[in-house]
């Protein structure tokens, strides 16, 4: 009893034969192409990253976060990009800046402190050490705070900006 899952074994040949390998080729590079236009299109529509910089001024220091958000399935994802600290009208001070994370959503939060290293020469640096997936529950705030190297007491700024999925 032969069913649907059993392979052929007609023998085929000449103009069969040809015939049956053009429509193999032909079905072949249609599946592949329908295929993988899907999943990128899906791809592209799930995980669009999108790129924001969140600024923070205090006193004589201005502090810039880039990174990258993408919405997809049920997460939302987070990941630093580059930073730059900026001392402004002569401002003395080391580099040992500092640069906290702080993402919220309910029930979801997670921090990033950076090490206390963090540059304040007024060029960009790359920074792709913070990364998170968290549960998406339709929004999520990121709060940035900059501790700014100086003598005596260290100046910090804070900002925030909720993001929500359309």
């Amino acid at each position: 009893m032969k069913t649907e899952a059993d392979v052929s074994t007609e023998v085929l040949s000449g103009p069969q034969l040809d015939e049956r390998k053009k429509l193999k080729a032909t079905l072949k590079k249609e599946s592949e192409e329908s295929s993988s236009r899907y999943i990128k299109e899906r791809r592209d529509v799930l995980s669009a990253r999108i790129t924001d910089t969140l600024t923070v001024y205090k006193d004589n220091f201005k502090g810039e976060l880039t990174f990258d958000y993408w919405f997809d399935d049920r997460n939302f994802n987070f990941e630093t990009v580059q930073y730059r600290i900026t001392r402004l009208n002569g401002q003395s001070g080391g580099n040992k800046a500092n640069i906290n994370l702080y993402l919220y959503n309910e029930p979801s939060q997670w921090r990033h402190n950076s090490p206390d290293s963090m540059w304040q020469d007024g060029q960009w640096h790359n920074y792709p050490n913070a990364r998170v997936t968290l549960r998406d529950w339709g929004w999520i705030t990121v709060f940035v705070t900059f501790i700014f190297d100086k003598s005596g007491d260290d100046p910090s700024g804070s900002t925030y900006k909720q993001y929500v999925r359309r």
